[in-house]
């Protein structure tokens, strides 16, 4: 039984938290607001409080809704209401890139798993793909009949789901941009969150009924459903806990490399591998060859499965006593479940103890104090790629970020 306890409380916004991600490699927390401020902190020593490092200002004029990393933690990608998405070098600290081609609001965004493409996608139904190199379009989707609210790439990056207010998943081939498959929920509630398990295998999605399901999205099958938690207005991001559990991708063995967070002005302590020739060559406009741009039309979903007409077996769900699913809710609390048993195993509320003694969890009917204050919600999770530790901030906790830790 996990046993999370309040570890650090980050005070520097002066507005709701929107989003915390913790970089690749573990040595830093983003967290944005909608202050339209990012701040970033060292987290590369856990024997120690993450301390402020450098704040990421001064370039969007209203309020940011989420933040990405690129595979190397060099840069940083920020999406905002004023309709703009920005690359931050995160060494330096300062814009690279400014994309502009939605005509509203950007709600969510993410790095190309392999290469220099960025997706976004907006209040404007649609998404983009950039070159970031260039910072020019390379395709536009047409993706939904309301909002995208959540993307995601695949571990490979040969696909993308997304996630809209119309009720609906899509899967989209990365490259050619064709729509592969829509996924709906029968409950037709607008999605909040969509993203791919670390293998690749299932997807996660948690909709405005308060439900998160588990997806084997080449059947359009639910695998497993979570509910208990209260998330009908506001929405929020889903975290897994334990990468290794599910074969993820996890880069432990540089972290005790970067140390000297210092030196040479850099958050993270070292020269990202292609933080300084990227950087010169988006400076320079020295870029490598670009995909064609184009609009692409609405798409039919194809009726082939992804990848592979007849799939083979999914592997199973982990098995690992420590693989967890948490997310946020609308009343102050994030919610930790069991992957396995889909049971409420804990939650995270700075007002009651971590095991739920104290509170309505007691009777395993609801695992958080519903007061009815819709301006608590917790809507940004941020779970440590390797640290049993998750970054947890809301609309209210005066515009905190807390960290978790599990000390069983």
């Amino acid at each position: 039984m996990p046993d999370f306890r309040a570890h650090h409380t980050l005070l520097a916004h002066s507005a709701a938290i929107t989003a915390t991600r913790y970089s690749p490699q573990g040595h830093i927390l983003a967290t944005a607001s909608a202050d339209a401020t990012v701040h970033l902190w060292d987290t590369s020593d856990p024997a120690r409080a993450p301390f402020h490092q450098r704040s990421l200002k001064g370039q969007h004029t209203r309020g940011i809704n989420d933040i990405a990393w690129n595979k190397d933690g060099s840069y940083l990608a920020t999406a905002s209401d004023d309709g703009t998405a920005v690359i931050w070098s995160v060494r330096k600290g300062t814009p690279l890139r400014i994309l502009r081609g939605h005509t509203s609001h950007i709600l969510c965004l993410a790095f190309h798993p392999k290469s220099n493409i960025l997706a976004t996608g907006g209040w404007d139904e649609s998404v983009i793909l950039w070159n970031i190199q260039r910072g020019t379009k390379i395709k536009t989707l047409q993706a939904h009949s309301d909002p995208v609210s959540s993307l995601a790439y695949n571990p490979d990056g040969t696909m993308i789901v997304t996630g809209s207010h119309d009720g609906l998943m899509r899967l989209w081939d990365a490259t050619t941009g064709q729509c592969l498959k829509t996924i709906e929920d029968d409950q037709n509630a607008p999605i909040s969150h969509a993203s791919f398990t670390p293998n690749g295998q299932y997807i996660i999605s948690s909709a405005l009924s308060s439900t998160i399901r588990l997806w084997d999205y080449r059947h359009a099958r639910v695998i497993k459903t979570f509910t208990g938690h209260r998330s009908a207005r506001f929405g929020s991001g889903v975290g897994l806990m334990d990468a290794r559990a599910w074969g993820g991708e996890v880069e432990e063995g540089r972290v005790a490399k970067r140390r000297k967070v210092q030196e040479e002005g850099s958050v993270d302590g070292s020269k990202g591998k292609n933080d300084d020739a990227a950087t010169q060559a988006m400076e320079s406009g020295e870029t490598e060859a670009e995909a064609p741009t184009s609009a692409s039309k609405p798409h039919q979903p194809s009726t082939e499965t992804p990848q592979d007409t007849q799939p083979a077996p999914l592997p199973p769900l982990p098995t690992s006593d420590t693989a967890y699913l948490i997310t946020g809710t609308d009343t102050a609390t994030a919610i930790i479940y069991d992957l396995q048993s889909r049971h409420i195993i804990g939650c995270l509320n700075p007002r009651f103890p971590s095991d739920g003694s104290g509170d309505p969890m007691g009777e395993g009917t609801t695992a958080q104090r519903d007061t009815g204050e819709d301006d608590e919600a917790v809507v940004a999770i941020g779970v440590h790629p390797f640290r049993r530790e998750v970054a947890v901030g809301g609309l209210g906790d005066g515009r905190a970020v807390r960290v978790w830790r599990d000390w069983a």
